[in-house]
Parts: C-alpha cells; structure tokens; sequence
C-alpha cells in the first residue's frame, strides 16, 4: 500500500461468499492481527480507521443483548361491549425472536357504519384459486407459516361470514429471496389488484392498485384507500409469487398512505402527500387509556359505561430483527436501538470498548476514527424511551394519539397529518442526539473521530445526521451507478456548513457485471477528476483487499464488489502517477477556501 502511494487504510470485516478463515471474527486472534496492522501502517507513516461493526453498514453485533435492537409497533383490535365476558382477552400482537411487550391500550366508541366484527372474526374462509387453506394470516402477521402465492395469476379470495364493509387494505409479506446471491436486488415489490363479489362468480374491481414497499426485516405493509365498499367476498391478484405473513380489512377510514408516515415503511413524506381531504375521524376526548386495565395474561378488566360498543386496540412493541449485512460467518448480530443510548452504550460494552483499549498506544497518532458506513438497515419505529422524549421534544403526551399510527384518522386529517410529522421529526432527533452524536461524545473521550455516510433507508434526516460526525461523506460508483453526483454532494454540503477543510469520499465502488479486473488508471482518472469538481478532496478506494495467500491470483475479494485496487492486481505498482496526481489534487484543494454562492433548501421534512 505504501509503494502504490496510499496514506492509509479504512478497515473492515465483511464477508460476501468466501470461506471462513482460520481466524474467528472477536477472538483474541483477530485482535492481535487487528492490531499487527496498525502497527505496520504506523511503522510506514500511514493512519488508519475502522468501521465500528462486522459487516458493512450501521452499527451493532452478534454480542448485542436483544432487548438493546431495533423495534417496531404492532397492535391488535378487538370490539368491547357493556356486557362482554370480564374473561374477555384481547389477542396478543405477534412478536418475533420472543421478544413483546405491551405499550398502550386504548378504547374509543366504534364509529357509526363500523362492522360490528373486527375482521379476523369476520372472516370465514381463505381461498387459493378457489381452493381452501388453513391460515392465520387474516387474524395475526405469521411469519413462521406464511401463505406462498407462486403465480402471477394466482387469486386471494377472502370469504366472509356476512356482508363486510371495507374502506382500507394492508398486506404484509416478507421479502422475496435476491435472484442474483451478490447484488440481486433485497426485495421484489409487487403489486396486488382488488375486487369484490357478493357470489363469488361475478367480482367488480375496485379502482385502486396496492403497492408493496421494497421491504428489509420490518414488517412494512402495504396499504391503499379507497371509498367504501360492501361485499361477501374480497379477491386480492399479485403480479407476482410472493409470501404472505398478514392481512387486515378496515371497515373505517385509514388515513392516505399511512405506513409511510408513521415510519412504518422508507420512504420521504412530500407536502403533496398530505392528505387535505375531510375524512370521519375519532374524537380524541372520546378515547380512553385502559392500559391499566389489561392483566399480564391479556384479559381486560375493563367495559363500557353505556350501551355503546367499543373498539380497543392493544399496541406494543418487538424487535424488527434487522441484522448487520455482509458480517463474518457466524456473527451476523442485529443492529442497535437507533432510539437509545443505552444500545450505544451496550454495543461499546460488548464490542467496542476492548478495540480501543488495544489500540490505544496508537491513538490519535495512526489509529484515528471508527466508521458508520452508509446506513442499509430499514425503519425502525419504536425504541428508547420514546414516549418520554416525545413528550419533552414536541410538548405534548402521544396518547391518545398514538392510534394514528395504526392508520386511524385522530380529531381531523389535518392534526392527524401534523402528529404524524411530530412523531417522524422526533425519530429523527432521536438518531442524531442518541445514536450519531452520542457516538461520537463516546469516541472522543478517547482522543477518537467518528466518520459516517449519513443516508440511507432509515428514520432520520441525513443534512441533520451530517452535522453529527467529524468527517460526513458521500460514495460514488464506477460507471456512474447508484446516482454518482448526488452523495459526494451531500457530504460536500455538510462540509461547507461546518467548514471543514477535508471532504473525503468512498470512490469507485463496483458492481459486479462491471467490476471484474477491467478498470485501470487511465479509465478511471476523468471520473475522479469529475468527482473532485463536486467538492471531495480526499478518496478512499473501495476497495483494497487483504491477500493472504500469495500465490492465490488475481486474489481475495469482497465478493464480486469493487474496483481492485489490492496488490495481487497487474497494474498495482503503475498506479503510482495517478496516486501522487490524487494526492496533488487533494492537497491543494484541502488547502483552498470553496467558494459557495447557492444555498439548497431540501425540505422540512427528515429526509
């Protein structure tokens, strides 16, 4: 590395379809040859970093206690009435790795028009091509036995026991298995049509396409609208295979597009997104915490006053069971509780804490920083202590609120629509105080930076993210893939508003059809030259790959990903001109104040 003219290394542990080694990934070993590294990048006037996890995204471990993860909302809804069994128990929302735990319960009179029958107990039958199957995806989310659909053409058919009204739809499913094993896409989002019978001959569509979110280990759903409907029987047509884990009918409004607004799926709210529509919505006064009320075994030792009947939503929380991508053989851990410092904390507890303390006769001299690479980990909507923050941070209590997360239309749309931006805003104050920058106040307490690619697929605002780090920074691709110009503008943007003099970018990463041994100095040059132009001023290759074997060519890898820069490549010794080009460049452009004139607002919105 030394010879090719690179100043250092940002280290990784990632794997992507190679054989284990002989070394365990956290063992006593793989700290020793951690440190061996570091002390021969520092014997050579060289520094280097570290991504603070296995893998190649965000933060966490396989020695990361569960309970300190990711989480999601999940819910029930059963109908109360003056003279329901006092035995009556409300059904327990599904959990995943033995993790659940009860939130709110909240009761509030069933609007007039409302089916009598929530929908799991409406329900009569499932059909698959008008045949019959036993399922439970109409009465809980079921991922340990979820329904395959195979076909394109395969039909849903939902039978119900009398006359149903519907007004809302949200499918959830769990992610399609990537075609390619390297870079397929992580999921196939599909599409679903709707149509309605009342004999199960002759069906009318109903006018309304459902799309499905690309999805990670969140339960996403995806959810459509439309104007009511009344029928004996519901048809749901794919357009394409897909599994099936849950399905849920309103019969009252749900609120336009509401998975994506309460960070239930990625995605970015737009002003024209929201809903202006007047809507029948539910009374906030009339809503009633009998939270208190629900035993530790889910029966409810509450009932209405009067003869009205009552809808009673039981919400609480898992985990969403996100692991860390691209980890060592063994050690994929989950990641942590965006929400939650106590989950930073833990993770330095169990992982990081003893790497500091062995490199630490290196600090800040050659080991410098650890690294949050660019966040690949999906939502996450629940964590910490959210309901306090909340509270201290917009100034008033989520209940009884907390319902329009669930898709129901509180007060009106237009303070349901502001709540939901109140909840989406808080989550991203959260990441950024509890997650980034409480990192980084860890790290400097030992003389250490903090490095990150502020974007991706979760609940924060990236701008907001940036401002957290010592050094923000974007990625660019070779071959212009993956939106080239737009992340080294981000970082470049960060760096302008704090005024930092380095703006470093990961460069050249590879896609596997284009990647194969093909680039070289020549080809690459006018890219990095164009690059530079949007403000980096210092490259780091991806990738460089450590070649243990010599006489293993043209070498190891990271899978089929990036340029190879590494040393097992031909030209590894010729791109020495361009290196001390690069480095020219660099140093001069660190060296020179960027002249600014545009100032971009992006948008209120976390993004």
């Amino acid at each position: 590395m030394a010879e090719a003219g690179h100043s250092g290394a940002l280290i990784k542990d990632v794997q992507a379809g190679l054989p284990d080694g002989p070394v365990t990934y956290g063992s006593p070993e793989w700290l020793d040859l951690v440190v061996h590294a570091v002390k021969g990048l520092e014997k050579r006037g060289m520094q280097a970093a570290m991504h603070n996890s296995p893998g190649y995204s965000g933060v966490g471990s396989h020695a990361l206690p569960i309970n300190e993860t990711m989480k999601e909302l999940v819910w029930t809804e059963s109908r109360i009435t003056a003279n329901s069994s006092s035995d009556t128990t409300l059904p327990k929302p599904f959990s995943k790795l033995g993790v659940y735990q009860d939130l709110f319960t909240l009761a509030y009179p069933t609007g007039q028009g409302e089916a009598h029958l929530v929908f799991r107990d409406a329900v009569q039958e499932v059909r698959i091509n008008e045949t019959a199957v036993k399922t439970n995806i109409t009465s809980t989310i079921d991922r340990i036995n979820p329904l395959r659909l195979e076909l394109k053409s395969a039909k849903l058919d939902i039978a119900f026991k009398e006359i149903f009204t519907a007004q809302a739809i949200a499918i959830y499913r769990i992610p399609e298995l990537p075609l390619n094993t390297f870079d397929g896409a992580r999921d196939y989002p599909l599409q679903w049509s709707i149509s309605v019978s009342n004999n199960s001959v002759d069906w009318i569509s109903v006018s309304v396409t459902v799309s499905a979110p690309a999805m990670r280990q969140m339960d996403s759903p995806a959810v459509i609208t439309f104007n009511q409907v009344k029928a004996k029987y519901l048809r749901l047509v794919p357009s394409g295979p897909t599994w099936i884990t849950g399905i849920d009918v309103s019969s009252s409004p749900r609120l336009p597009n509401w998975a994506v607004k309460f960070y239930g799926v990625p995605g970015t709210v737009t002003a024209a997104s929201f809903t202006t529509a007047d809507l029948p919505s539910i009374d906030p006064s009339s809503i009633i915490d009998v939270s208190s009320h629900l035993t530790n075994d889910g029966k409810l030792k509450w009932r209405p006053s009067n003869d009205e009947t009552y809808t009673v939503v039981r919400i609480g929380y898992t985990v969403t069971g996100q692991e860390m991508p691209a980890t060592p053989d063994r050690y994929g851990g989950l990641s942590v509780d965006l929400f939650s410092k106590k989950s930073i904390d833990a993770h330095f507890d169990t992982h990081l804490t003893r790497v500091i303390k062995a490199l630490k006769p290196y600090i800040p001299r050659t080991f410098y920083g650890f690294e949050i690479d660019s966040y690949e980990l999906g939502m996450q909507n629940w964590g910490g202590d959210l309901e306090d923050d909340f509270k201290l941070l917009r100034g008033y209590s989520r209940r009884p609120w907390i319902l329009a997360a669930t898709g129901r239309i509180i007060g009106s749309t237009e303070k349901t629509e502001k709540f939901l931006y109140d909840f989406r805003l808080t989550h991203a104050d959260l990441v950024k105080t509890n997650s980034y920058e409480y990192f980084r106040e860890r790290l400097r307490k030992h003389g250490l930076s903090l490095l990150i690619e502020p974007y991706g697929d979760g609940p924060f605002d990236s701008m907001e993210l940036a401002t957290s780090a010592d050094f923000a920074y974007g990625e660019f691709w070779s071959h212009y893939t993956y939106g080239s110009d737009g992340y080294p503008k981000l970082g470049d943007a960060s760096s302008h508003i704090q005024r930092e003099r380095i703006q470093p970018v990961e460069a050249f990463t590879g896609q596997p059809d284009v990647s194969t041994w093909t680039e070289h100095p020549f080809q690459l040059k006018a890219t990095g030259d164009r690059m530079m132009t949007l403000g980096p001023n210092r490259f780091i290759f991806h990738g460089y790959v450590h070649q243990p074997v010599n006489a293993a060519f043209p070498g190891m890898t990271f899978g089929p990903f990036g340029t190879h820069f590494d040393r097992m490549n031909t030209w590894a010794k010729q791109q020495t001109g361009w290196n001390k080009h690069l480095s020219r460049v660099s140093y001069i452009l660190q060296n020179t104040d960027a002249y600014v004139d545009v100032a971009c607002f992006i948008s209120e919105e976390p993004s």
